[in-house]
């Protein structure tokens, strides 16, 4: 078994955006594009969160989440190929699930492509399930999506410490420019 994986977790940042558009074209067929991260981080309303894991000073992994009301969706999730299988995604996915319950979410949804197996695996170990089917979803390939749920996300263990709480606090203060490290 290999050995865990130290990761530094934050917002994403100007900075982070090299590595992320490089796992991004890496991860998915139809890639959002640099200006849509970039909106996201300079996007300062409560309902945005878009989260990166580090490994080394190198961003490795990112998360991005709305939150409005009770539920929480998540729009996209990536790791860097030669960190998968490795626990970084269950431990980033498990980090924005405890963020989105201390925000007041009570439900988590997301869409995955059919195809995509090991996506589906890793949200079923941590209590998403299959509620609904979306027809030709991806207009790359017109492949189906399934949407996923967390119904309660009240079974979720804050396993942060409080940690987002204070990473929470800091968004209201954070630019673009600034380099914040955890």
């Amino acid at each position: 078994m290999r050995k865990k994986i130290d990761l530094e977790i934050d917002y994403m940042q100007e900075s982070d955006l090299k590595d992320v558009l490089w796992i991004e074209r890496k991860s998915f067929i139809t890639p959002w594009r640099g200006n849509a991260f970039r909106r996201e981080i300079e996007n300062d309303d409560d309902f945005s969160h878009f989260i990166v894991a580090r490994h080394k000073n190198r961003t490795i992994a990112f998360i991005g989440f709305t939150h409005v009301l009770d539920e929480a969706h998540i729009l996209t999730f990536a790791v860097h190929p030669k960190f998968r299988q490795r626990g970084v995604g269950t431990q980033l996915l498990m980090y924005a699930l405890n963020m989105a319950k201390s925000l007041g979410a009570k439900k988590v949804t997301l869409e995955v492509r059919v195809s995509n197996i090991p996506a589906q695996s890793l949200y079923r170990k941590l209590g998403f399930q299959v509620v609904a089917l979306r027809k030709r979803f991806y207009p790359d390939t017109g492949e189906d999506a399934y949407i996923m749920c967390i119904p309660n996300i009240d079974w979720v263990r804050d396993v942060n410490n409080g940690h987002f709480n204070n990473l929470l606090r800091r968004k209201k203060n954070m630019s673009c420019e600034t380099d914040i490290r955890l």
